[in-house]
């Protein structure tokens, strides 16, 4: 059923937009700009932004995204829609679109329990042996307590990216970060157009913090990054042999550095491409 666009509101523009990006989280996957931009075409023929006030495409997607209907992403400059999180509007039609993670818990043929978590609002998988025993009391060599990111850290973060800038890039930062409303830095980084660079940055200093949990708790490096399919390799540029002759030990940063650069060296040009956080921002500074 269609709905013709000088009739159909900014709601319904977000209900269809918001159903897509459930159905397209519940198989894996991702609802790419162009992909949600065809399915609004095919809901409201004659569909376009500036019908609703919007310059442009994206910012139809931020107004939806900053309402809570769906999660936005700009990912090397293209616009990509998740779930929200709430069940889909089902104003027109009796189909429901389950949440992705309850999705996967109800399906899920591995042993384990399955609880809904009423503060969060998301269902959890906990796997167990065969008398339901939590794995990780039954086998605790198996498990590694993961050190998250605080908010401290990440508002430190934050804050050096805007004093990074220029001066009067730094201050619309800064006054967004002193506003302490939620969205704000996310807002004003899309105003300047700073999204990718704050991604980039992000990346980079989320990597730091997971090589170093990594190298504490003896956990490989090839285990925590993802290869997203392989590519016929690509010669590798020779590198020149060290020339020091240095004999003092090893910091850890020196040993760590040494694994990675030599798992990278074992990669294609590919391989390095379709990691998610980019091999040269692990090293910078």
């Amino acid at each position: 059923m269609t709905i013709d666009t000088a009739t159909a509101s900014l709601d319904d523009v977000f209900d269809v937009l918001a159903a897509s990006a459930l159905d397209a989280s519940s198989r894996g996957a991702v609802l790419y700009g162009a992909q949600a931009k065809k399915q609004l075409t095919r809901a409201f023929p004659g569909f376009t932004e500036r019908h609703y006030g919007f310059n442009k495409f994206v910012g139809l997607l931020q107004a939806g995204h900053e309402q809570g209907r769906f999660t936005l992403e700009i990912v090397d400059g293209h616009p990509r829609l998740t779930g929200a999180g709430d069940v889909a509007p089902a104003r027109r039609s009796s189909t429901v679109w389950l949440k992705s993670d309850l999705w996967a818990t109800l399906l899920t043929w591995d042993s384990g329990q399955r609880r809904w978590d009423r503060r969060r609002d998301r269902a959890i998988f906990i796997p167990t042996t065969e008398d339901g025993q939590p794995l990780w009391e039954a086998s605790p060599e198996d498990f590694v307590d993961i050190e998250p990111v605080t908010m401290a850290e990440q508002l430190q973060w934050m804050d050096e990216f805007a004093n990074a800038q220029p001066d009067s890039t730094a201050a619309a930062l800064q006054a967004a970060l002193a506003d302490r409303v939620p969205g704000a830095f996310r807002r004003e980084l899309t105003k300047l157009n700073l999204q990718q660079g704050w991604t980039t940055y992000l990346q980079q200093r989320v990597a730091e913090h997971a090589t170093t949990w990594a190298a504490n708790n003896g956990v490989a490096l090839g285990s925590i990054v993802e290869t997203r399919g392989k590519a016929p390799a690509v010669p590798a540029t020779p590198r020149p042999a060290p020339t020091t002759t240095s004999t003092a030990p090893a910091t850890a940063e020196e040993e760590l550095r040494a694994r990675l650069h030599r798992v990278i060296d074992k990669m294609s040009l590919a391989e390095l491409a379709a990691l998610p956080v980019p091999a040269g921002h692990l090293f910078t500074r």
